[in-house]
């Protein structure tokens, strides 16, 4: 995943860059996804994974991940199977 940033982070940064009245919002999404391949690849196609052009095209196993699903649907799944998933959106503005 990329790194993260912290909202207080974001605003102060934006005023040692030379901007006033910084403001920052921080707004949580949630989506449900059938398997963990379709997560992996709305993460892929969000150009969120990793952006290193010098890297290994396969992190992990087939099984490695099999094994990853299997766990996260006994502790997380909904009833009818479903995976919940949530993202953060950090935007950030400021007058020049």
């Amino acid at each position: 995943m990329p790194p993260t940033i912290e909202i207080k982070t974001a605003a102060n940064l934006l005023l040692k860059c030379g901007f006033s009245n910084p403001v920052s919002d921080l707004e949580k999404i949630e989506f449900l996804y059938s398997s963990l391949s379709n997560l992996l690849a709305d993460i892929k196609f969000c150009s969120a994974s990793n952006l290193m052009l010098a890297r290994q095209n396969r992190l992990f196993s087939r099984r490695f991940l099999n094994q990853i699903e299997q766990n996260y649907r006994q502790k997380f799944a909904k009833e009818n199977g479903e995976i919940p998933t949530s993202f953060e959106v950090l935007t950030i503005s400021g007058e020049v």
